[in-house]
């Protein structure tokens, strides 16, 4: 009988140490998994990276804009060059060149708009950007649409508060007005109660690294949140739904992005020569170039999601 009791005590130390051993090992390939496939943990990286090189050295604006400039091109701008699909359905249909012609009616409607009254355009931009960007995270994260909003509005006016005379040089150029104030660099940082309440490390990870793009160039914090965030997230669900490689939609969407880079090449061109202001610089005319091409993107996706509801 003792002998019994000491071969069950064994098998149960035994069958504890396998336990704890399948827990450690599950848990290590968990972390892994967080630090190498979470995008948010892998902007909080590159967050550092970028900042470790100092601020607005030359060696941080080379390594910033180039990555910068690779976002645009493979997920930046093409993100939005898919948009006839919620439309169509389809990669090529009858209906796509309607389609097209649509989008760039809102495109010109909103680059003549800014051209007659920029500060009301401004203020329009500003307003879809924050509801289009807090929808986006938003059903990442589970939020309602109300808060969704209003993280969109704090994500908007973090990244240019905290970058003011950045933020006001491209204001002053594109529509002659200013931010009264800065936002202090502490406004993210009671977002992380709400990440532990909704158990979200991802979302902990995000308002760490917003934290650390308050240090960084503007343009690269812009960056890291319009690529990184909002492009990149949305181009993994379309890959996902869709259930193509994300080469594959690339390819597809190049006519599409193509042509906003040839937009983008005509702002630069023609802008200018407007002479509505003497101060223009060149990511004003790029901020006025994503406000003319975003707002058919956010119209085409509220209306999807619309119809989908």
């Amino acid at each position: 009988m003792a002998i019994s009791n000491v071969g069950s005590i064994s098998n149960i130390n035994g069958n504890l140490t396998k336990v704890n051993t399948s827990g450690w090992r599950m848990f290590i390939i968990d972390l892994l998994k967080v630090v190498f496939f979470n995008r948010a943990f892998s902007i909080l990286l590159l967050s550092l990276l970028l900042l470790s090189l100092g601020f607005g050295s030359e060696l941080q604006l080379i390594v910033g804009n180039s990555l910068f400039f690779i976002g645009l091109i493979t997920v930046g701008i093409p993100h939005g060059a898919v948009d006839h699909l919620l439309e169509t359905g389809q990669w090529f249909s009858k209906s796509t060149l309607r389609f097209i012609l649509i989008y760039l009616a809102y495109s010109l409607a909103m680059a003549v708009f800014w051209y007659l009254s920029p500060q009301l355009a401004l203020c329009l931009f500003l307003f879809y950007s924050a509801w289009h960007f807090g929808q986006s995270d938003g059903e990442q994260w589970g939020f309602s649409n109300m808060f969704s909003f209003f993280w969109g509005c704090i994500v908007i006016f973090y990244l240019l508060g905290t970058h003011v005379e950045e933020t006001n040089a491209i204001l002053n150029s594109i529509s002659g007005v200013s931010m009264p104030f800065a936002a202090p660099v502490y406004l993210i940082i009671p977002f992380l109660f709400v990440a532990v309440y909704i158990r979200s490390y991802t979302y902990a990870f995000t308002i760490l690294w917003l934290l650390i793009s308050s240090q960084l160039p503007l343009m690269l914090a812009f960056g890291l949140y319009f690529i990184g965030q909002h492009s990149l997230s949305n181009w993994k669900n379309i890959s996902r739904e869709l259930k193509i490689s994300h080469f594959k939609i690339w390819s597809y969407s190049l006519p599409f992005h193509l042509g906003a880079w040839l937009v983008l090449a005509l702002f630069f061109f023609v802008w200018p020569l407007l002479n509505i202001s003497s101060d223009f610089n060149r990511w004003g005319i790029f901020f006025i170039f994503i406000a003319c091409m975003s707002l058919p993107h956010v119209i085409t996706v509220h209306l999807f999601k619309s119809k989908a509801h």
